[in-house]
């Protein structure tokens, strides 16, 4: 059986998560994003595409980018910032693990899972095909566990106050009380946590989601390069959207090929950075 690569190498994981410690501390709150269920999934994708990008003939593309429209930087530390969420998320397993998840009164989590369903319903109907609010709604339904449920619900009591008059004149999901009900029931389950807190848990999932959107934002600073670079070169199949990535099988040659290293094989002729191969 394959073993994710970052996993059996906790040295190396670790090392990595301290590389870019200092960069999760700075970002805002405001531009933290949460995680999907499939972290460990995702960084293994991403640490392909990053073997591929730091390969010398492609970095040189990209580095031939001008300087103040694109950092190469983001290519040299794609890996890195993959395994790095991936150790945040192994930690976060294992502090979840030991603790437990805090149990909440089941009246409140069956009242917020039906509030959930009903809202998403309506969210989907209304801004599945809207590339924007879409990938906001779908983030939302990746959502798990508790403090992701308290998220969730104010996420979307917030998407009901944005975008009100298109959704209010739906007879069959919009409820006028779901707004305030899902800002309050969100209120009322973090109270609730707060109350008997696994702390190390709390300050995995904390460090989980920093490291996840440093993921996030520096894929997609990659891939949007990629996307103009390999334009008519098979770009969209080579970079994809980042919440896809989890659910791409692996080819016949990747796997056996990653049941000794994490990266894919090399151009003809060039050699997988040593940062991504040790």
């Amino acid at each position: 059986m394959h073993v994710e690569p970052f996993l059996t190498d906790d040295d190396h994981a670790r090392h990595a998560y301290g590389e870019i410690a200092a960069r999760l501390d700075a970002l805002p709150r405001d531009a933290l994003c949460p995680p999907p269920p499939d972290v460990l999934g995702v960084a293994h994708s991403v640490l392909r595409v990053a073997a591929d990008v730091t390969r010398p003939a492609v970095r040189s593309r990209f580095a031939r980018l001008p300087a103040d429209e694109f950092s190469v930087v983001c290519v040299d530390q794609l890996g890195t910032t993959a395994r790095g969420a991936a150790f945040a998320k192994s930690m976060h397993l294992g502090a979840s693990s030991r603790g437990g998840e805090s149990r909440l009164p089941l009246m409140l989590v069956q009242r917020a899972g039906v509030l959930k369903a009903r809202m998403m319903k309506l969210a989907t109907y209304h801004f599945e095909d809207d590339l924007q609010v879409g990938a906001e709604v779908e983030s939302i339904r990746l959502g798990s566990g508790y403090l992701d449920l308290a998220s969730d619900l104010s996420r979307l009591a917030r998407l009901y106050t944005v975008h009100r008059a298109q959704i209010e004149r739906d007879p069959k999901h919009y409820r006028a009380a779901d707004e305030g009900d899902a800002a309050a029931l969100a209120a009322e389950i973090v109270r609730a946590l707060d109350g008997n807190p696994n702390a190390d848990e709390r300050a995995w999932a904390d460090r989980l989601t920093r490291a996840w959107t440093l993921l996030k934002i520096t894929y997609e600073e990659v891939q949007a390069a990629g996307l103009f670079i390999f334009r008519g070169e098979g770009a969209l199949a080579r970079f994809p959207p980042l919440a896809s990535l989890a659910h791409r099988p692996a080819r016949r040659s990747d796997e056996e090929h990653t049941a000794t290293t994490e990266v894919a094989p090399p151009e003809e002729g060039t050699a997988p950075s040593a940062s991504l191969t040790r």
